[in-house]
């Protein structure tokens, strides 16, 4: 019983420590360009976008249509809605 209790310890022990690490850890996407292989094709849970209807947004629809078509549902309709929206939802 004593090397049950034991095993019992440490297990809990690893399995608290490992998600105290996972909350805790955050990842951040560094973008190098406009080129970038994340921007275009991105992967779950990373999100960009830009004002809609703005030259930016017209930009991306004419030069990169397939990055546009992902990022239309994350563009916001002014900047400060932007900025709040980085600022409050999480990813």
């Amino acid at each position: 019983n004593l090397w049950a209790i034991f095993c019992l310890l440490v297990l809990s022990s690893y399995t608290a420590n490992l998600a105290a690490v996972m909350v805790g850890e955050k990842t951040f996407e560094q973008v190098l360009g406009i080129h970038d292989e994340k921007l275009h094709h991105p992967s779950l849970g990373f999100r960009f976008g830009t004002v809609r209807e703005s030259s930016a947004e017209d930009y991306m629809k004419k030069s990169f249509p397939e990055m546009h078509d992902y990022m239309r549902r994350f563009n916001q309709p002014t900047t400060p809605a932007g900025v709040h929206m980085l600022k409050t939802d999480p990813p």
